[in-house]
C-alpha cells in the first residue's frame, strides 16, 4: 500500500505541476497583454470620439456666430457708407463696425482652430484604427498558439490520469477515500513522510504508538494517520 501511495503521491506532484504550467503559460501572457492593448485602444478611440463630437459641436456655435456678427457688419455697413446718416452717428457706427470685423475675426480664427483639430482628430481616428485591426489579428493568432499550447499540456496529463486511476484501483477504496478527502484540505501535501519523529506536514512531533506504526512490515498494515493535522504518514 505504502508505494502505491507513494506512487499517488508523485502523480499528483506531476499533474500538479502541469495545472501550474498550464496557468501561468506564455502564450496566456502574451494574450492577455494583447487584451489589455485592445482596451487600452478602445478607451482612447471612444476618448478621441468624444473630442470629435464636442468640437463639432464647438465649430457649428461658431459658424453660426460668424454669420450672425457677419450679418450685423454688412448692416451696419450699409448704414455707414448708405448715406443719410447725420455725421454724428458715423463715428458710432464706424467704431461699431470695427469692433464687429475684430469680432468676427476672433470667431473665425478660433474656428479655424476647432477644423484644423478635426483633421487632427480624424488623423488620430485613423491611426488608433489601423492599430486596433492589427492588435485584433495578433489577438486571433495569439488565441490559437494558447489554445495550442493547452491542449499540449492536457495531452500531457492523459498518461498521468490513466496511471493515477489504475493506482487507485490497487489501493483500499476507504484510503483512496482518505487521500481524496486529504487532498482537498490539504492540495499541496495530503501524506507527510516521518523525519526524526516528525511529521513534515505539521512539524509536531509523533506519538511512540504512530512511530511505531511506521515500523511495521507494509504488508497488510494499516497506513498511519498523523493525530495532529491528520494527513497520511509514510516513512521518510
Amino acid at each position: 500500500m505504502r508505494a502505491g501511495l507513494r506512487r499517488l503521491v508523485e502523480i499528483d506532484r506531476q499533474l500538479a505541476d502541469l495545472r501550474l504550467r498550464r496557468a501561468h503559460l506564455p502564450e496566456r501572457e502574451a494574450l492577455d497583454g494583447l487584451r489589455a492593448e485592445e482596451a487600452r485602444l478602445a478607451a482612447a478611440a471612444d476618448a478621441c470620439r468624444a473630442e470629435e463630437t464636442e468640437v463639432a459641436r464647438r465649430a457649428s456655435d461658431l459658424e453660426a456666430r460668424s454669420s450672425e456678427v457677419a450679418r450685423h457688419a454688412r448692416a451696419t455697413r450699409e448704414r455707414l457708407y448708405g448715406g443719410g446718416v447725420a455725421p454724428r452717428e458715423l463715428e458710432g457706427l464706424d467704431t461699431e463696425l470695427r469692433a464687429l470685423e475684430a469680432r468676427q475675426q476672433e470667431v473665425d480664427d478660433e474656428l479655424l482652430d476647432r477644423m484644423e483639430r478635426a483633421e487632427e482628430l480624424a488623423g488620430r481616428a485613423g491611426e488608433l484604427a489601423a492599430r486596433a485591426a492589427a492588435v485584433e489579428e495578433e489577438r486571433v493568432a495569439a488565441a490559437a498558439a494558447l489554445a495550442a499550447a493547452e491542449r499540449a499540456v492536457d495531452e500531457a496529463a492523459v498518461p498521468l490520469l490513466r496511471a493515477r486511476a489504475g493506482v487507485l484501483s490497487e489501493l483500499p477504496p476507504e484510503l483512496g477515500e482518505r487521500y481524496g478527502a486529504l487532498s482537498r484540505r490539504y492540495p499541496d501535501a495530503p501524506v507527510a513522510v516521518v523525519e526524526a519523529g516528525h511529521c513534515s506536514g505539521c512539524h509536531t512531533e509523533l506519538a511512540a504508538a504512530a512511530r511505531a506504526a511506521l515500523q511495521r512490515d507494509e504488508k497488510g498494515a494499516a497506513t498511519p494517520t498523523c493525530e495532529w493535522c491528520g494527513r497520511l504518514l509514510l516513512p521518510a
